[in-house]
Protein backbone atom coordinates (compact mmCIF):
# COMPACT_ATOMS: atom_id res chain seq x y z
CA UNK A 1 0.00 0.00 0.00
CA UNK A 2 2.29 2.80 -1.02
CA UNK A 3 -0.17 5.38 -0.28
CA UNK A 4 0.34 4.84 3.51
CA UNK A 5 3.91 4.40 3.71
CA UNK A 6 3.86 8.09 5.07
CA UNK A 7 2.70 6.11 8.44
CA UNK A 8 5.11 3.30 8.32
CA UNK A 9 8.23 5.77 8.57
CA UNK A 10 7.88 7.39 11.76
CA UNK A 11 7.59 3.67 13.08
CA UNK A 12 11.16 2.73 11.97
CA UNK A 13 12.28 5.46 12.82
CA UNK A 14 11.40 5.56 16.75
CA UNK A 15 13.23 2.22 16.37
CA UNK A 16 16.00 3.50 15.17
CA UNK A 17 16.32 6.07 17.39
CA UNK A 18 16.83 3.57 20.25
CA UNK A 19 20.76 2.34 21.23
CA UNK A 20 20.99 -0.70 20.18
CA UNK A 21 23.10 -3.84 18.54
CA UNK A 22 22.72 -4.06 14.30
CA UNK A 23 20.60 -7.43 14.54
CA UNK A 24 18.45 -6.57 17.34
CA UNK A 25 17.84 -3.05 15.64
CA UNK A 26 16.67 -5.53 12.63
CA UNK A 27 14.73 -7.38 14.17
CA UNK A 28 12.77 -4.67 15.52
CA UNK A 29 12.51 -3.39 12.28
CA UNK A 30 11.11 -6.15 10.82
CA UNK A 31 8.94 -6.63 13.87
CA UNK A 32 7.55 -2.47 12.95
CA UNK A 33 7.13 -2.81 9.63
CA UNK A 34 5.44 -6.31 10.33
CA UNK A 35 3.07 -4.39 12.65
CA UNK A 36 2.56 -2.23 10.10
CA UNK A 37 1.25 -4.49 7.49
CA UNK A 38 -1.18 -5.97 9.41
CA UNK A 39 -2.62 -2.76 10.38
CA UNK A 40 -3.04 -1.32 6.79
CA UNK A 41 -4.69 -4.62 5.85
CA UNK A 42 -7.47 -3.95 8.43
CA UNK A 43 -8.04 -0.33 7.88
CA UNK A 44 -8.38 -1.49 3.73
CA UNK A 45 -10.84 -4.35 4.82
CA UNK A 46 -12.40 -2.00 6.96
CA UNK A 47 -13.02 0.53 4.30
CA UNK A 48 -13.92 -2.01 2.19
CA UNK A 49 -16.15 -3.33 4.50
CA UNK A 50 -17.62 0.27 5.42
CA UNK A 51 -18.60 0.62 1.64
CA UNK A 52 -20.45 -2.67 0.83
CA UNK A 53 -22.19 -2.53 3.64
CA UNK A 54 -23.63 1.22 3.32
CA UNK A 55 -24.27 0.68 -0.06
CA UNK A 56 -26.30 -2.65 0.17
CA UNK A 57 -28.34 -1.25 3.33
CA UNK A 58 -27.18 -4.39 4.93
CA UNK A 59 -27.38 -3.49 8.77
CA UNK A 60 -31.10 -2.70 7.77
CA UNK A 61 -32.03 -6.09 7.02
CA UNK A 62 -31.92 -6.88 10.68
CA UNK A 63 -35.41 -5.94 11.56
CA UNK A 64 -35.27 -7.50 15.15
CA UNK A 65 -31.78 -5.89 15.96
CA UNK A 66 -33.13 -2.58 14.88
CA UNK A 67 -35.84 -2.16 16.60
CA UNK A 68 -34.79 -2.85 19.99
CA UNK A 69 -32.84 0.61 20.71
CA UNK A 70 -29.61 -1.62 21.73
CA UNK A 71 -27.31 -1.08 25.01
CA UNK A 72 -23.97 -1.73 23.42
CA UNK A 73 -20.28 -2.21 25.30
CA UNK A 74 -16.74 -2.97 24.28
CA UNK A 75 -15.10 -5.05 26.86
CA UNK A 76 -11.37 -4.52 25.71
CA UNK A 77 -7.59 -5.84 27.16
CA UNK A 78 -5.25 -7.99 26.68
CA UNK A 79 -5.48 -12.10 27.28
CA UNK A 80 -5.69 -12.55 31.09
CA UNK A 81 -7.38 -8.98 32.12
CA UNK A 82 -10.74 -10.34 33.62
CA UNK A 83 -13.21 -9.24 30.18
CA UNK A 84 -14.60 -12.49 29.63
CA UNK A 85 -15.17 -13.40 33.22
CA UNK A 86 -16.60 -10.02 33.57
CA UNK A 87 -19.08 -10.71 30.20
CA UNK A 88 -20.27 -14.24 32.06
CA UNK A 89 -21.03 -12.53 35.31
CA UNK A 90 -23.31 -10.12 33.21
CA UNK A 91 -24.83 -13.10 31.22
CA UNK A 92 -25.20 -15.48 34.14
CA UNK A 93 -27.19 -12.36 35.23
CA UNK A 94 -29.49 -11.97 32.37
CA UNK A 95 -33.31 -13.22 32.05
CA UNK A 96 -32.08 -15.03 28.84
CA UNK A 97 -29.02 -15.04 26.20
CA UNK A 98 -26.26 -16.11 24.11
CA UNK A 99 -22.97 -16.32 24.41
CA UNK A 100 -21.55 -16.43 21.02
CA UNK A 101 -17.99 -18.10 20.79
CA UNK A 102 -15.43 -18.33 17.69
CA UNK A 103 -14.78 -22.09 18.37
CA UNK A 104 -16.71 -25.53 19.64
CA UNK A 105 -14.57 -26.06 22.26
CA UNK A 106 -15.01 -22.34 23.57
CA UNK A 107 -18.66 -22.92 23.21
CA UNK A 108 -18.29 -25.89 25.06
CA UNK A 109 -16.31 -24.45 27.81
CA UNK A 110 -18.80 -21.23 27.65
CA UNK A 111 -21.80 -23.87 28.62
CA UNK A 112 -19.80 -25.27 31.22
CA UNK A 113 -19.00 -21.90 32.94
CA UNK A 114 -22.83 -21.28 33.07
CA UNK A 115 -23.92 -24.34 34.42
CA UNK A 116 -21.23 -24.17 37.28
CA UNK A 117 -22.71 -21.07 38.15
CA UNK A 118 -26.09 -22.83 38.38
CA UNK A 119 -27.33 -21.17 35.16
CA UNK A 120 -28.96 -23.71 32.68
CA UNK A 121 -27.64 -23.30 29.06
CA UNK A 122 -27.90 -25.32 25.67
CA UNK A 123 -24.99 -25.92 23.28
CA UNK A 124 -25.31 -25.08 19.72
CA UNK A 125 -22.34 -25.77 17.04
CA UNK A 126 -22.21 -26.81 13.72
CA UNK A 127 -22.20 -29.96 14.77
CA UNK A 128 -24.03 -30.00 18.34
CA UNK A 129 -27.89 -28.95 19.62
CA UNK A 130 -27.72 -29.94 23.47
CA UNK A 131 -30.73 -28.78 24.48
CA UNK A 132 -31.03 -28.44 27.84
CA UNK A 133 -34.21 -27.94 30.55
CA UNK A 134 -35.25 -24.61 31.49
CA UNK A 135 -31.97 -23.13 29.54
CA UNK A 136 -32.26 -19.38 29.80
CA UNK A 137 -28.75 -19.26 27.53
CA UNK A 138 -27.63 -21.15 24.65
CA UNK A 139 -23.50 -20.99 24.09
CA UNK A 140 -23.27 -21.42 20.30
CA UNK A 141 -20.63 -20.91 17.79
CA UNK A 142 -20.65 -17.23 16.15
CA UNK A 143 -22.13 -18.55 13.00
CA UNK A 144 -24.90 -20.15 14.79
CA UNK A 145 -26.06 -16.86 15.89
CA UNK A 146 -29.92 -16.02 15.91
CA UNK A 147 -31.00 -12.88 14.74
CA UNK A 148 -35.02 -12.81 14.70
CA UNK A 149 -35.45 -14.10 18.48
CA UNK A 150 -34.54 -10.70 21.14
CA UNK A 151 -33.09 -12.07 24.41
CA UNK A 152 -31.98 -9.80 27.13
CA UNK A 153 -27.88 -10.18 26.90
CA UNK A 154 -25.23 -11.19 24.19
CA UNK A 155 -21.96 -11.93 24.40
CA UNK A 156 -19.79 -12.05 21.19
CA UNK A 157 -16.05 -13.67 21.98
CA UNK A 158 -12.75 -12.12 20.22
CA UNK A 159 -14.72 -9.82 18.16
CA UNK A 160 -11.24 -9.08 17.00
CA UNK A 161 -11.81 -11.81 14.33
CA UNK A 162 -14.08 -9.19 12.22
CA UNK A 163 -10.79 -8.88 10.30
CA UNK A 164 -10.40 -12.66 9.09
CA UNK A 165 -10.84 -12.68 5.98
CA UNK A 166 -12.34 -16.50 5.73
CA UNK A 167 -15.13 -15.92 8.62
CA UNK A 168 -15.16 -12.24 9.42
CA UNK A 169 -18.45 -12.30 8.29
CA UNK A 170 -19.96 -14.37 11.10
CA UNK A 171 -18.70 -11.44 13.20
CA UNK A 172 -20.13 -8.73 11.25
CA UNK A 173 -23.62 -10.60 11.27
CA UNK A 174 -23.73 -11.01 14.99
CA UNK A 175 -22.11 -7.33 15.60
CA UNK A 176 -24.74 -5.51 13.13
CA UNK A 177 -27.83 -8.28 13.65
CA UNK A 178 -28.17 -9.91 17.14
CA UNK A 179 -31.60 -8.84 18.34
CA UNK A 180 -29.96 -8.09 22.31
CA UNK A 181 -31.01 -5.66 24.85
CA UNK A 182 -27.31 -5.34 26.34
CA UNK A 183 -24.72 -6.46 23.69
CA UNK A 184 -21.19 -7.25 25.18
CA UNK A 185 -18.48 -7.11 22.18
CA UNK A 186 -15.39 -8.51 24.04
CA UNK A 187 -12.05 -7.45 21.77
CA UNK A 188 -8.65 -6.77 21.48
CA UNK A 189 -7.84 -2.73 21.36
CA UNK A 190 -6.75 -3.10 17.62
CA UNK A 191 -10.44 -3.55 16.68
CA UNK A 192 -12.28 -0.74 18.62
CA UNK A 193 -12.46 1.79 15.85
CA UNK A 194 -13.65 -0.57 13.45
CA UNK A 195 -16.53 -2.03 15.74
CA UNK A 196 -17.80 1.74 16.25
CA UNK A 197 -17.47 2.43 12.68
CA UNK A 198 -19.50 -0.62 11.63
CA UNK A 199 -22.01 0.02 14.90
CA UNK A 200 -22.29 3.82 12.96
CA UNK A 201 -23.68 2.50 10.13
CA UNK A 202 -26.45 1.11 11.98
CA UNK A 203 -26.82 4.53 13.57
CA UNK A 204 -25.75 3.05 16.77
CA UNK A 205 -23.18 4.09 19.40
CA UNK A 206 -21.07 1.77 22.34
CA UNK A 207 -19.01 2.47 25.54
CA UNK A 208 -15.45 0.53 25.78
CA UNK A 209 -14.86 -0.74 29.44
CA UNK A 210 -10.62 -1.35 29.37
CA UNK A 211 -9.33 -4.08 31.35
CA UNK A 212 -5.98 -4.62 32.66
CA UNK A 213 -4.03 -7.33 32.46
CA UNK A 214 -4.17 -9.50 35.80
CA UNK A 215 -0.34 -10.38 35.65
CA UNK A 216 2.34 -8.60 33.75
CA UNK A 217 4.11 -10.41 30.68
CA UNK A 218 8.13 -9.91 30.08
CA UNK A 219 9.24 -10.44 26.56
CA UNK A 220 12.06 -12.48 26.26
CA UNK A 221 14.97 -10.49 24.34
CA UNK A 222 15.38 -12.93 21.74
CA UNK A 223 13.59 -16.18 20.19
CA UNK A 224 14.16 -19.42 22.31
CA UNK A 225 15.64 -21.70 19.95
CA UNK A 226 13.21 -25.42 19.98
CA UNK A 227 16.16 -27.26 20.62
CA UNK A 228 16.23 -25.52 24.14
CA UNK A 229 12.86 -25.76 25.59
CA UNK A 230 12.44 -28.04 29.04
CA UNK A 231 9.88 -29.73 30.71
CA UNK A 232 6.93 -27.69 31.44
CA UNK A 233 7.37 -25.22 28.48
CA UNK A 234 4.54 -24.66 25.93
CA UNK A 235 4.68 -23.17 22.54
CA UNK A 236 1.38 -21.87 20.67
CA UNK A 237 0.84 -21.23 17.33
CA UNK A 238 -1.89 -20.26 15.90
CA UNK A 239 -2.41 -21.93 12.61
CA UNK A 240 -2.89 -25.82 12.03
CA UNK A 241 -0.19 -25.42 9.30
CA UNK A 242 2.20 -23.79 11.97
CA UNK A 243 1.59 -26.31 14.42
CA UNK A 244 2.32 -29.35 11.88
CA UNK A 245 5.56 -27.10 11.51
CA UNK A 246 6.28 -27.06 15.15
Amino acid sequence: QPRRLDSLFPRLAAECAQPRALDALKTALTKAQDRWEQRVTELVALEGLTLDLAFQRYPDSFAAARQLGRRITLYVGPPNSGKTHAAFERLAQALDGAYLAPLRLLALEGRDRLVARGVPCSLLTGEENVPADDARVVSSTIEMVNTRKAIDVAVIDEAQMLFDISRGWAWTQAIVGVPANEVIVICSDYAVAAIEKLLGLCGERCTVRHFERKQQVQLLPAAVPIASLKLGDAVVAFSRKDVLML
